[in-house]
């Protein structure tokens, strides 16, 4: 796309996407601004194409490997962690899914390993 030390900025991001919702905006965001300053409209809209691409498969890749490694569908996952972003803010991303799991496992102790009929 032509821009200098583009494995300093790749760097930067890989760092910066450790941190919930801001992540990688940190970066994108700045250089998006910065490039429709200069009038590179072409360099800009490139540039949101990238940072959509790239949230819309964090986003399915996470939802994937969370639901996956936690037994749970990845809908209920997707549905947990939007609930805990909207309950909880950033934190919501790690409590919505603890709190999907808690329920599960009542669900097994209470329900199934004790036989009790669902009325």
């Amino acid at each position: 796309m032509g821009f200098s030390r583009p494995l300093t900025i790749g760097l930067i991001c890989g760092i910066l996407d450790i941190l919930p919702v801001v992540g990688t905006a940190m970066v994108f965001i700045p250089m998006i601004i910065f490039e429709l300053a200069s009038e590179r409209i072409f360099l800009s809209v490139g540039l949101i194409c990238l940072y959509l691409l790239l949230q819309a498969s964090r986003k399915i890749m996470e939802v994937k490997f969370v639901g996956s490694s936690l037994k749970i569908n990845p809908l209920i996952t997707l549905i947990s962690i939007y609930a805990g972003i909207k309950i909880y803010g950033a934190w919501g991303i790690i409590f919505g899914p603890i709190v999907v799991i808690l329920f599960k496992e009542l669900y097994n102790v209470i329900i199934i390993r004790c036989e009790l009929p669902i009325t």
